[in-house]
């Protein structure tokens, strides 16, 4: 599994910044992305979206030379019922973006991946905000933790981590994310049945923030790439 990553910690500095940076992307964007882009109004999710679109572009190079292709091969998407993007003609080419704050991610594997980036503002009330993604025994947890750091910390973790689990399943909003718990020792999505419905990885640390991948597949291996423009 490939995760590739662009910070854009100057990028978004200031409009003048990010103004300049999306006109550096749009020439490698697919005509969706443009298209996406170009409706946004604020300038930072401009710039966010045209470096998620500059991610797929790298990760779907790197994999057309794998497989001894053609580099820039137009991209055009194909969607599943629950929305979950693929690249037409690419099934074998599994990806799931995420960005938030000054980080884009995408992780790449040939198996359903899904992966989360959270940055730790203040999460408000976050109880009452646990209270609708947590299960039972995560919420009795984080109720007992005194230190309001360690209890954001501990938020922010789990809440990556479910957002990377439905990504890799694909199905959206009808996966109540109560129904399933977090187990950070052993790394595993556990069902309320028990069963064992994924794992959890955290390739990377990125200060400020949690970042999470999830798989099917047990003892991922990970190769972690910077993409710049």
């Amino acid at each position: 599994m490939i995760i590739y990553y662009y910070d854009l910690d100057e990028v978004v500095a200031g409009d003048e910044n990010c103004n300049t940076f999306v006109r550096k992307a749009l020439p490698y964007l697919d005509d969706e992305r443009k298209s996406k882009i170009a409706k946004i109004k604020p300038l930072k999710n401009k710039a966010m979206s045209a470096a998620a679109g500059l991610l797929i572009r790298k990760g779907f190079d790197d994999h057309l030379s794998k497989e001894g292709g053609h580099e820039n091969a137009a991209i055009s998407y194909e969607y599943t019922e629950h929305g979950k993007p693929f690249i037409k003609g690419y099934p074998d080419f599994e990806f799931s973006l995420s960005h938030s704050g000054r980080y884009a991610v995408l992780a790449v594997s040939d198996s359903p991946v899904g992966i989360d980036v959270q940055e730790k503002k203040t999460a408000g009330d976050i109880l009452k905000v646990s209270a609708h993604i947590m299960s039972e025994d995560e919420l009795a947890a984080l109720e007992k933790e005194n230190d309001p750091a360690k209890k954001a910390d501990c938020f922010f973790r789990i809440w990556s981590a479910k957002e990377a689990f439905v990504k890799m399943t694909g199905v959206g909003l009808s996966e109540k994310l109560g129904d399933f718990s977090c187990d950070f020792k052993q790394m595993e999505i556990i069902g309320n049945d028990g069963e064992i419905r994924g794992y959890i990885y955290e390739p990377a640390s990125f200060d400020g923030y949690a970042l999470s991948v999830c798989s099917k597949k047990k003892g991922e291996q990970f190769l972690l790439k910077e993409v710049q423009i």
